[in-house]
């Protein structure tokens, strides 16, 4: 496998960003849960747990998923296994 180059990389960078500012892409967050129901396992959200957001395009038919940490990993293919309990 050949490696990027710094250049391709920043190439990368600035494209996403480009995509970010038109609306392309989600952005996302994290921080302290807000109650809500987890968009993963439509569990609830506590306020002491770490929730993910994200805010998608416009052109989505839901404009917002909400995730405890472990389900967005899950989720996002992130999840390597390891008991770290958070839903």
């Amino acid at each position: 496998m050949m490696r990027e180059t710094r250049v391709q990389a920043s190439e990368r960078k600035i494209r996403q960003v480009e995509r970010l500012s038109n609306g392309d892409l989600a952005n996302t967050w994290s921080g302290p849960g807000s109650g809500q129901l987890c968009s993963g396992c439509s569990r609830v959200i506590g306020f002491e747990q770490v929730e993910v957001e994200l805010e998608l395009p416009a052109t989505m038919r839901s404009s917002v998923l909400r995730f405890h940490a472990d389900c967005y990993r899950i989720w996002s293919g992130e999840w390597d296994g390891s008991p770290q309990s958070s839903g």
